[in-house]
């Protein structure tokens, strides 16, 4: 994993960006999504690794599948990588999207 400072990493650009591009509600879970991600990091790097499997298996559990069923479906609904690499990448990198 690429070292980030967690203590230094500012959503704002980002929450910014989701706020324009969803509905209200969802952009705000969203930004809370990442702010309690975020933390966790800032705890121990390796929660995010441990926190992607435990929302993953609780959404098969929830949604009576599998682990590898529910990244299917979330590989199939992501983000082209040109678009994540143009608009989300440089938010979380602190520079402007293009």
């Amino acid at each position: 994993m690429r070292r980030v400072d967690w203590n230094e990493l500012d959503l704002t650009a980002l929450a910014g960006q989701l706020r324009r591009g969803r509905r209200q509600h969802e952009a705000e879970r969203m930004i809370v999504a990442f702010e309690h991600a975020r933390e966790l990091a800032r705890a121990d790097e390796a929660f995010l690794d441990d926190l992607l499997v435990a929302v993953v298996c609780l959404l098969a559990h929830a949604e009576g599948t599998t682990p590898r069923d529910v990244l299917d479906q979330c590989f199939s609904k992501a983000m082209p990588d040109a678009r994540w690499k143009a608009d989300l990448a440089p938010l979380l990198a602190g520079k402007e999207a293009s």
